[in-house]
């Protein structure tokens, strides 16, 4: 994939395979309410009889060649979200620390009109500090969304793990359509 350009001061980047390259369509019923998708990417959702599915396709609306579109529809739901879970993978959270902002990239777009939010988890110790951010929905453009760590107590030495949730309030017969898929880890400028 072709980053574009980014943010001065990055250090890495990371787009999850479920959106990058060229790949076979997928779809996958999730009724369960942790369904694992592939070694990256779950999703998650608090209803016993959800149904609740993911699809993937190329995006032809893409000016890129290549990336992925994820679909996720949901029909008859009592629970209160859906979730979708991307795993960060361990270069990405090498070194990382309270100098580093982390950006994540997409396109989200709903059949209705439900709340959109993104949780950055960063697993240190015994410890986990979380970081909400509200998407604003947008079929044109991708939002930029940045988690400024400087704002959390992370013990650097001991993180261990970290991840990303993309969250869907009251999905009751939606679906949602989550494209261009990026996280930027860079350091915070100086002066």
């Amino acid at each position: 994939k072709a980053y574009g350009t980014l943010p001065l001061y990055t250090d890495e980047v990371f787009v999850p395979m479920l959106w990058n390259g060229a790949q076979e369509d997928l779809h996958q019923s999730c009724a369960q309410q942790s369904h694992a998708v592939d070694g990256e990417v779950s999703v998650f959702h608090d209803c016993t009889l959800g149904h609740v599915s993911l699809s993937r396709q190329n995006d032809l609306a893409s000016k890129e060649q290549g990336l992925q579109l994820v679909e996720l529809k949901v029909g008859e739901f009592s629970g209160s979200f859906v979730s979708v879970s991307i795993k960060i993978p361990p270069q990405f959270r090498h070194e990382l620390s309270v100098r580093h902002i982390v950006r994540l990239e997409c396109k989200v777009q709903t059949t209705q009109d439900v709340e959109v939010y993104t949780k950055l988890n960063i697993k240190h110790g015994p410890n986990k500090e979380e970081m909400v951010r509200k998407i604003q929905p947008d079929a044109e453009r991708p939002s930029q969304i940045d988690f400024d760590l400087s704002y959390t107590r992370i013990n650097e030495k001991r993180v261990e793990d970290v991840w990303l949730d993309i969250s869907f309030s009251d999905p009751n017969m939606a679906a949602f359509k989550i494209s261009d898929v990026m996280l930027v880890r860079r350091l915070r400028a100086e002066f």
